[in-house]
């Protein structure tokens, strides 16, 4: 099994853990990714919303505080195991919705299996580096990277016989692919697809060997599609040839990301928003049926997006909290949403980060899953007794809780929520003090100022 994590790590730059301005905060968000990281044990980790320039074309290389934090991470990552790579980030969209994607892979399996980059694409090698379909220009196969680049991919391997892309190329002459093409039964086929100004999706291949010599092939397609059209977006991904195309030998497909479009309807029935082929199944999945009390309590489990602390209000001049964590006169807000899953001024928008995998033979189980959710911490557990019938996905990864100061144990009916020794099933009505201290900043405040996502794991 290969772990993957998808992160949005939301305007992830070199002040995302080094502000010179804001040292304490910077500190706080550094351990949270650490921490998450740590216990995610990944070998594969994307990290979506990469700060990109905005002057570069899609296809190039990132630079400056991207990169910078990008390599940051790396060396980290290194200092817990030497095979640690990254792919060379890409830029995807254009000026306002330029970002990039960082994947992070352990080279290696055990202690003889491999896990390749294959591409699919060439490096130009030059600086900064771009993206090439092979044979466009590029000589073959592609240009060893420079400058910065030229440590991410180190030392550089060959790409196995059995490898869908690139076989017999070395992994540092190879690229991420920005690309996508239209399928045959859309009249043009082959014509590369216009996703006009907005993010591409970004796809990026791998060649996995175990110690037998055994082959598998992931192919890998990140998406982020801005939140005004994701539905657009995502169906004319559904319809490329990427997509479309029969799967290569010992090849699975994965697409995972910031969708941008909700797990759940309104009522808590599934959406299926996405658009994919039903060949793509989601590893962050609700299958009901739905219950009928205590909604809000079951759409907390699938969870991804979180709701900012404060929120200006532009009417009465004044800053409004947003995230709560305790019921009111005629709300009753329960674990483990409690009041602080979704977003301001959207309705419905709390699960929009998920992994979906299409392989030949899909186990019939699903892909063992966990959101990392570390407000307050999983696995989650299940005071409403519905775990078995609502096939709830309690997670199966230890995050913490990520509360620095937590307040004390108090007495009834305060004391076992949601920081003490068990977690109660329904919040307590509104308390000042505590309510301070939930929503400060060593609390849920530097959570949600290290990203308004939680990571999305699953073993594929």
């Amino acid at each position: 099994m290969t772990r993957i994590v998808y992160w949005n790590i939301s305007k992830f730059g070199t002040n995302k853990i080094a502000d010179p301005k804001h040292p304490l905060s910077s500190v706080a968000r550094r351990n949270l990714i650490r921490s998450v990281i740590t216990a995610a044990q990944p070998d594969i980790l994307v990290v979506g919303e990469v700060s990109a320039r905005r002057s570069y074309p899609p296809g190039m290389l990132t630079s400056g505080a991207g990169l910078d934090v990008c390599t940051t991470l790396l060396a980290w990552l290194r200092g817990i195991a030497g095979d640690w790579r990254l792919v060379p980030p890409l830029v995807v969209g254009r000026i306002g919705s330029a970002e990039a994607v960082a994947i992070f892979y352990r080279g290696m399996i055990g202690a003889a299996g491999t896990r390749i980059f294959t591409g699919p694409y060439w490096s130009s090698g030059t600086i900064p580096a771009y993206s090439s379909p092979p044979g466009a220009g590029v000589p073959a196969p592609g240009n060893a990277y420079v400058g910065a680049a030229a440590a991410l991919l180190v030392p550089s391997r060959t790409v196995p016989a059995g490898g869908l892309f690139n076989p017999g190329a070395e992994e540092n002459r190879l690229a991420a692919c920005i690309d996508f093409h239209m399928a045959p039964a859309a009249g043009m086929a082959g014509w590369t697809i216009d996703f006009i100004n907005r993010r591409q999706p970004y796809m990026c291949t791998f060649c996995e060997t175990d110690a037998a010599g055994a082959v598998r092939n992931l192919t890998l397609i990140a998406v982020h599609p801005p939140p005004g059209a994701p539905d657009a977006i995502l169906a004319t991904l559904a319809a490329s040839q990427e997509i479309q195309r029969a799967l290569g030998a010992n090849e699975i497909r994965i697409v995972l990301g910031d969708f941008n479009m909700p797990l759940l309807n309104a009522d808590g029935t599934p959406a299926n928003p996405y658009g994919l082929p039903a060949t793509f199944v989601p590893a962050l999945r609700m299958q009901g049926p739905v219950p009928a009390n205590h909604l809000d309590s079951y759409k907390g489990y699938a969870t991804t997006h979180i709701k900012q602390p404060w929120r200006w209000n532009p009417v009465e001049n004044k800053w409004d909290q947003t995230a709560n964590f305790f019921s009111a006169i005629g709300t009753t807000r329960e674990y483990p949403g409690l009041g602080y899953f979704g977003a301001a001024g959207f309705q419905n928008f709390y699960s929009i980060d998920n992994i979906l995998v299409e392989q030949a033979a899909a186990p019939a189980a699903g892909y063992p899953s966990t959101v990392a959710n570390t407000v307050v911490g999983t696995p989650y557990t299940d005071p409403f007794g519905r775990a078995v019938a609502n096939n709830l996905p309690l997670g199966v990864i230890n995050f913490a809780r990520h509360f620095i100061n937590p307040p004390p144990i108090l007495a009834a009916p305060f004391t076992n929520f949601p920081w003490g020794a068990a977690l109660e099933g329904t919040a307590p009505g509104f308390a000042l003090g505590l309510n301070s201290n939930l929503i400060s900043s060593p609390n849920y405040a530097h959570i949600y100022d290290t990203s308004d996502h939680f990571a999305v794991c699953a073993d594929v």
